[in-house]
């Protein structure tokens, strides 16, 4: 792995620590839609990521 994917590896974990009950259960609806897809977790939740920052709803936050 190289040091940017363990960057975001590290980036990815710490806002799932952080994140809010709501972001939590959006990243779980994706992961279980994509599931088949062969896509990584880490994956999805980039695309969650590009999703919400586009609609403006819903980012991660700390609880």
């Amino acid at each position: 792995m190289s040091h940017i994917e363990r960057e975001l590896v590290k980036q990815v974990d710490d806002a799932i620590i952080n994140a809010s009950p709501e972001f939590l259960k959006l990243i779980q609806k994706f992961d279980v839609e994509n599931q088949l897809s062969g896509g990584t977790f880490y994956e999805i939740f980039s695309t969650v990521l590009k999703t919400q920052k586009e609609k403006n709803k819903l980012i991660p936050k700390t609880k």
